[in-house]
């Protein structure tokens, strides 16, 4: 009577079991593999070389906004109907403009403009144009932005980082680059002066090239249900300026701080 080693028996079951867990591993690996290569990295060498329609323009360059006194110098013009709370805001504004003070000018204390108010300011503009995605540089505070071209989606919910310029991704739709935005923090974050944003706070961005390419247009639609009703929307143009660069520029609050505007800003 022939009888199994039970060292032999105990290696065999070992052995069948790690061939069950290689089985079960194989396809999680194979969509893991397949999971990282949708997450490349915009500036992977990989993702740019991918084959993609070529875009319909190219906003590389250095931009001034337009200043257009109809629709408000480096604000949006006219005002949506407000919420209580952020008609309240901006009476508290309105009431210490009248005195020649400053209500809450967070920039002004070196807090980041935040998107969209980054975009209204009269100092220029940088763009850089890649097939993954659009960096956007304002020369002021030397803020940025990332406009994601590579078919992303925004992050989920509990993986979203509110930040002050928030997640940006773009498609073409014919001739024109729509961008959408969410995920922007409401703290020190203004869209203007007197009117607050919220973590509801979401921009769609409509750009398109004019002027034979001597000018781009961009549509703001906003919605901010805490702050406003429906839609605000307003449109700025940026003029190409081929003979000016952008450079470094930080604020800092010990150097503000003394400034007479400083002094007069009021925080309660």
């Amino acid at each position: 009577m022939n009888r199994r080693d039970p060292r032999t028996a105990a290696a065999s079951a070992v052995l069948s079991f790690s061939c069950v867990l290689m089985a079960l591993a194989a396809p999680l690996a194979s969509a893991q593999t397949a999971q990282e290569g949708k997450n490349l990295s915009a500036m992977a060498p990989e993702n740019l070389a991918k084959a993609r329609p070529k875009a319909p323009f190219d906003l590389t360059g250095s931009w001034n906004m337009l200043i257009d006194p109809k629709t408000g110098m480096h604000q949006f013009m006219p005002l949506p109907e407000l919420t209580p709370a952020a008609q309240a805001a901006l009476k508290k504004h309105d009431e210490y403009s009248a005195k020649g003070l400053e209500y809450r000018d967070d920039p002004g204390a070196c807090w980041p403009l935040g998107l969209p108010r980054m975009m209204t300011r009269f100092w220029p503009i940088q763009i850089i144009q890649l097939p993954t995605m659009v960096q956007l540089t304002t020369m002021f505070n030397n803020s940025v932005r990332w406009i994601y071209m590579d078919g992303r989606q925004h992050p989920s919910e509990d993986e979203l980082v509110y930040t002050y310029n928030g997640h940006s991704i773009g498609r073409w739709e014919g001739d024109t680059l729509v961008v959408d935005t969410v995920g922007m923090t409401a703290d020190h974050h203004w869209i203007q002066e007197g009117v607050p944003a919220s973590e509801k706070l979401r921009v769609v961005e409509r750009y398109r090239l004019v002027d034979g390419g001597k000018a781009f247009e961009v549509q703001f639609t906003m919605t901010d249900p805490d702050n406003w009703k429906g839609q605000w929307v307003n449109t700025k143009r940026f003029n190409r300026e081929d003979r000016t660069d952008i450079e470094e520029h930080v604020c800092i609050y010990e150097q503000v701080r003394d400034l007479p505007s400083f002094k007069s800003n009021i925080r309660e």
